[in-house]
């Protein structure tokens, strides 16, 4: 991943957290649609945790 796409990647994280977090806060006062915008913005931020596979380090065998 080159410095680019991961700006890119960050930028559509925090897009879709705060979409998600705003439309949280508007569903809860009873409108249905922002329901809706937190449901893909959810979905967005699987999609984008799906993709990262983080390992822990493995030792080596000291054979």
């Amino acid at each position: 991943m080159n410095r680019r796409q991961g700006l890119s990647e960050l930028t559509l994280f925090f897009a879709a957290a705060a979409a998600g977090v705003y439309g949280l806060g508007r569903a809860f006062q009873g409108n249905a649609l922002w329901l809706g915008v937190s449901a893909v913005a959810l979905i967005v931020l699987a999609k984008q945790m799906s993709r990262i596979q983080d390992h822990w380090p493995r030792r080596r065998d000291e054979q």
